[in-house]
């Protein structure tokens, strides 16, 4: 399919499987069928390329970021639903809606990422948690938490509020990020060439440490620990996998 003059930055389709929305390198976006057919005339409205487009779950508008530093909102014909949006300091580099339409949330050059009603208002300050560019942003598919991934090596996880859940994670320069469709579990890409799976829920993590746990031998023979502060930790983490893990027959 043929129409930007330079790099196409990113790409998404409607909701219903009939358009497809682009962002390029040209500043513009574009529409098409499902067909690679152009439909209208590109979209301008940012000075500079556009680097990550978005449909809203109902299909009726788009958001797009730019380098800019601008988010904008269309509806599906093109037309610029209002003015820009303007927070970032720095180029916009991955937008995404909530799943019940009402929220964006936005990841920056800066390291920032930022909350958006679906008006084009800030809502709260900027979440800070990154140190480099924020590459990429995505939604739990309950709306609840936000998966975020920085080309420092850290990925991080967020309640709806800008709050962050549990430590960073590293990998590499991570390039992508997206929720598997039951929200248990994320995937990233980074410049380490691999694709990491992560749990992405309290039990999920629970239950992943659990599971490290089971043969650790404090649970064994925790009289060869000699710290005592340790061992009370230790036997407090059993009792929890016990609890909310292992069923009675399987506690190591």
């Amino acid at each position: 399919w043929r129409g930007h003059e330079g790099w196409v930055l990113s790409v998404a389709w409607s909701p219903d499987g009939q358009r497809v929305v682009s962002g390029g390198y040209d500043g513009t976006v574009r529409l098409w069928d499902g067909e690679g057919n152009a439909i209208g005339e590109p979209w301008r409205g940012h000075e500079g390329l556009v680097r990550s487009v978005a449909w809203s779950p109902d299909g009726q508008r788009v958001v797009t970021g730019g380098a800019d530093g601008t988010v904008r909102l269309w509806d599906g014909e093109g037309n610029a639903l209002g003015e820009p949006w303007q927070s970032h300091e720095d180029g916009v580099n991955s937008v995404a809606w909530s799943p019940n339409g009402q929220r964006v949330v936005t990841g920056d050059l800066d390291g920032t990422v930022r909350l958006w009603d679906g008006k084009g208002n800030a809502i709260g300050e900027p979440w800070r948690g990154h140190e480099d560019t924020v590459s990429s942003v995505a939604w739990s598919p309950d709306g609840q938490r936000v998966v975020t991934g920085d080309l420092d090596g850290t990925v991080r996880l967020w309640d709806g509020k800008g709050n962050v859940i549990g430590q960073e994670w590293g990998q590499g320069r991570v390039m992508s990020v997206a929720w598997s469709p039951d929200g248990q579990s994320f995937v990233t890409g980074g410049s380490d060439g691999m694709v990491r799976l992560w749990r992405g829920s309290w039990p999920g993590f629970l239950t992943v440490a659990c599971d490290r746990l089971r043969l650790h031998p404090i649970f064994k023979t925790p009289e060869n620990f000699g710290d005592a502060d340790f061992v009370n930790i230790a036997q407090a983490a059993k009792a929890a996998c016990e609890r909310r893990v292992w069923s009675q027959t399987e506690t190591p």
